[in-house]
């Protein structure tokens, strides 16, 4: 019991120490004005530490995924092949539901919660572009858009989850669920 508790006091020790080395890797980056970074070098400097965590967070995930749940990470690729594909937007959300939702009950739920984040993050782009807003009729057309789109995506994972044969969602490319 004590050694755990040493050890896991020299693992508080080792991340101060990682943090101190993150603190003065900032600070010897290169300055502008005077002594210390200015307002826009900071910003700089942390959008660019984001992006390298934000891509490094991806490539977990999606390892996970492929290694967990291999369906959703199939899911996510044919999602990004289907993309710039002529395939009506409901057979591209029923199909990837379908795909995605082929392993069982898990990921399923997987796919769907990925959906869902989707469309939240669709709604947040549309509401603020005022181009993208004005083509959907508004507020109320973006909100039934995803409403549909979820509906889509819900009609998709059924299908996938009772039909567990990779094949059976290819139908869904040309066809619609009612």
């Amino acid at each position: 019991m004590a050694e755990d508790f040493e050890y896991q006091f020299a693992q508080g020790d080792d991340i101060i120490a990682e943090v101190e080395q993150e603190r003065q890797a900032m600070n010897s980056l290169p300055k502008t004005s005077g002594s210390s970074l200015d307002d826009t070098d900071m910003a700089k400097n942390a959008s660019i530490y984001r992006a390298r965590n934000e891509i490094i967070d991806k490539d977990i995930f999606k390892d996970a995924l492929r290694m967990y749940y291999p369906t959703v990470y199939h899911a996510l690729n044919e999602k990004d092949r289907l993309t710039p594909m002529n395939i009506s937007d409901e057979n591209k959300h029923q199909y990837v539901s379908c795909v995605g939702s082929q392993g069982g009950i898990t990921p399923s739920l997987i796919t769907l919660l990925g959906g869902v984040g989707k469309e939240v993050k669709d709604i947040k782009d549309k509401l603020r572009n005022s181009k993208q807003r004005k083509k959907y009729g508004g507020t109320l057309g973006v909100l039934k858009d995803s409403v549909k789109d979820m509906k889509n995506n819900l009609y998709g994972a059924g299908y996938g989850f009772i039909y567990d044969n990779q094949g059976d969602c290819n139908i869904l490319l040309k066809h619609k669920i009612k």
